[in-house]
């Protein structure tokens, strides 16, 4: 389980890094995408493949991949989860029963 803080202030929970790959493309991802975290608390960055570009014709679509990064950190995937609502009631339960799974 991935779980995103999106630009709307929301948790969004993906099955994987692959899953937040193809919901968001690369011309969001570098504003949309606030906190990746998995399920185990390693939190993602946004590795560029290949820049958005951007230019008077127009912008062009990039491509990105999300790797590790840093220690992982139970705390504060903890407090991502109590400090921001879930997208949906869905979503709401799935980061509930991570976070009592957690904090056993």
């Amino acid at each position: 389980m991935i779980v995103v803080l999106e630009d709307d202030g929301c948790l969004h929970v993906y099955q994987s890094v692959a899953d937040v790959v193809r919901a968001v493309e690369a011309l969001d991802a570098e504003d949309s995408l606030r906190a990746v975290f998995d399920e185990a608390g390693q939190r993602y960055r946004i590795e560029w493949i290949r820049p958005n570009t951007r230019s008077w014709l127009g912008v062009g679509n990039g491509e990105y991949q999300l790797v590790a990064d840093g220690a992982p950190s139970v705390a504060e995937l903890l407090e991502l989860i109590d400090d921001h609502r879930a997208i949906d009631e869905q979503a709401d339960a799935v980061l509930r029963d991570c976070a009592k799974r957690l904090r056993c």
